[in-house]
């Protein structure tokens, strides 16, 4: 403790900022380091790349296509492709690398998302500088000077790489950083008014449905953003029409819809194995509640939730109290893994703006966001993936009930 208290008179918040980015970065680095017996391909990333091959060759992937095709293509077996089908165009772009080359341009990418997601998101809290609290402010002082953007920016990569989410994303070659790259550009346009990064950031998000749906149907009824809502919808069907056009619109939303249905049916993708309250409920009375179910629940809970918002934050525009109640309702009722968790981080953004309770509960939920959560990984019955899985879905569940709880605090305030 006196060590850090001598870096912290020497070196202030830059050099604490510096200091949790390279950190954050190592850890990044090392989690797609562990997962080289995956190679060449990491095992999420294979799916992403034998649709590609296969589209690029006028065959579709959905149904049975693409378990027969793995083998050949990646040298191992693949399950039912789930992803939807405005993926082509991303997925026949990575596909003309070969295997290997596609991985690490994949792991690139992702990097460089990484950063240029803090980047927008530190742009995105700046403007709101003013209202940050005293603390904020004590703690971060040079946060609110002409440096204050690149140090906040520095500061907010160090700690997303340092995520679970991030970790095993870059472990398994998974989507949640493309996922976060476009909830960043989201986060930017709303605050700037910009609607082309609002469009944009939409259009990402729809690659992953279960989370870009809920922030479709509460930006829906903004003002400001339903016509970005439905640009973002158009651009989103012309991206899929090349899919369905190989495979026929009809067997390919059938198959679709039959390899998200089988996808619930394995053991990483059960209730006790994923997050939200689901996993909760399933624990105390073995009842489960399908996925669309709850995804119906947090796009109404945040179209609730998004006016009640707006009226106590007073710093805050109205887009973005909407991406606020969306990500906290995604967060609190959708099944997610561990690698799905990166998409809360933009929330450790507006600790800047929180005190008392709110701050505290606010900080307990960004710490098990982090590789801290792991430590109660050790608590699992067996020494196994699936058993640490297990714990950590039912930690992070415990996380986003700090944050909502937080949210409840801020609620109850008398409107700024």
């Amino acid at each position: 403790m006196q060590g850090f208290a001598a870096f912290w008179r020497t070196t202030g918040f830059p050099g604490v900022a510096i200091l949790v980015l390279i950190g954050g970065l190592a850890l990044f680095g090392y989690s797609f380091w562990t997962g080289r017996h995956f190679w060449p391909l990491s095992i999420d990333y294979s799916y992403l790349y034998v649709a590609g091959r296969l589209w690029g060759e006028n065959i579709s992937p959905y149904g049975d296509a693409l378990p027969q095709a793995a083998r050949a293509i990646v040298g191992r077996d693949l399950v039912a492709f789930a992803y939807p089908p405005n993926w082509y165009g991303l997925s026949r772009l990575l596909a003309l690398f070969d295997p290997a080359t596609s991985n690490f341009v994949w792991f690139g990418l992702s990097t460089a998302m990484l950063i240029a997601s803090a980047w927008l998101i530190a742009a995105a809290m700046m403007s709101f500088r003013a209202a940050f609290t005293p603390l904020a402010k004590t703690v971060a002082p040079l946060a609110t000077g002409s440096s204050g953007l690149v140090l906040m920016a520095v500061l907010f990569a160090g700690f997303v790489a340092a995520t679970k989410g991030a970790g095993v994303g870059a472990y398994l070659g998974q989507t949640s950083m493309l996922a976060f790259f476009g909830q960043a550009l989201l986060i930017y346009g709303a605050v700037k008014s910009r609607q082309v990064f609002v469009v944009v950031g939409l259009v990402i998000l729809l690659l992953k449905p279960q989370l870009g749906l809920v922030y479709a149907v509460v930006l829906l009824f903004g003002r400001r953003t339903w016509l970005s809502v439905l640009i973002a919808s158009a651009i989103t069907g012309v991206l899929a029409l090349p899919a369905l056009l190989i495979g026929g619109p009809g067997d390919v939303i059938r198959q679709f819809l039959s390899g998200v249905t089988g996808y619930g049916s394995r053991v990483e993708n059960a209730p006790d194995a994923m997050s939200g309250l689901g996993n909760f409920l399933w624990r105390v009375s073995g009842v489960e509640v399908s996925s669309f179910a709850w995804l119906g629940f947090a796009a109404i809970a945040a179209v609730i939730a998004s006016p009640l918002l707006d009226q106590r934050l007073g710093a805050v525009n109205r887009p973005l109290a909407a991406i606020i109640a969306a990500t906290l309702c995604a967060g609190l009722l959708i099944p997610l893994h561990d690698w799905d968790f990166l998409l809360f981080a933009p929330l450790v953004g507006f600790l800047f703006f929180l005190d008392g309770w709110a701050l505290i509960l606010a900080l307990a939920a960004a710490l098990l966001l982090t590789r801290f959560i792991e430590l109660f990984e050790l608590l699992a019955p067996e020494n196994t993936w699936i058993a640490h899985q297990r714990v950590s879905a039912a930690m992070a569940t415990v996380a986003m009930l700090f944050a909502a709880a937080s949210s409840i605090v801020v609620l109850r305030r008398r409107p700024s």
